[in-house]
């Protein structure tokens, strides 16, 4: 049997699961007016996810574990695009501004000209 290279170890599923759970502490931080706080916890929960996932995968089959969790990317890539997607396209501070929420500029004053 030939040996898959792209087939993830221990320390790849580790890695990938720390990554993907931290994506939502960059949200919260881009969302939350850059708290500091709870983008540090949330930040500690995803050290801690890819920690625990590092351990079961080195414990147990990392093959399972690796094909899981490159399902459960998938996923979550495509759920975080549509979010990010949302966030993007409804939030102010990252969509231009409307033009009739613009104040027009003041021609009357001879500066102005």
């Amino acid at each position: 049997m030939s040996e898959d290279f792209n087939e993830f170890n221990s320390w790849d599923c580790g890695g990938a699961a720390a990554m993907l759970a931290v994506v939502p502490a960059v949200f919260y931080f881009v969302n939350s007016d850059h708290d500091l706080t709870g983008t540090a916890i949330m930040a500690g929960i995803a050290v801690g996810v890819g920690l625990f996932i590092f351990v079961v995968a080195h414990l147990t089959d990392s093959h399972l574990i690796g094909r899981l969790l490159q399902l459960i990317g998938i996923l979550l890539c495509i759920g975080y695009w549509v979010f990010a997607i949302h966030m993007w396209s409804t939030n102010s501070k990252f969509s231009p501004p409307d033009p009739a929420d613009v104040p027009a500029a003041d021609t009357s004053s001879p500066a102005a000209q």
